[in-house]
């Protein structure tokens, strides 16, 4: 996936999660999260929101999986 894709791909997924607010789809509170009741808590959609836009502006690294875990390793893969 290029840069571009990349960023466009954030601002997708940062919009409709702005529009499903705007639309009455979701809910916002500042109490706990209700998937079932389509409610979420603010901080955890402002988490979503910032890893979005960090996805969209930070260059993909490479996941390993060793044993039962996975692993990140920082070298950026190079882009085509």
């Amino acid at each position: 996936m290029t840069k571009d894709e990349r960023m466009e791909k954030s601002i997708k997924n940062n919009l409709s999660i702005l529009r499903a607010w705007s639309e009455g789809r979701i809910k916002i509170t500042t109490g706990c999260d209700d998937m079932a009741n389509n409610t979420y808590n603010l901080n955890t959609l402002m988490n979503i929101i910032e890893n979005n836009a960090l996805e969209g502006i930070t260059p993909p690294t490479e996941i390993i999986q060793k044993g039962d875990r996975n692993y990140e390793i920082l070298i950026t893969i190079p882009t085509v």
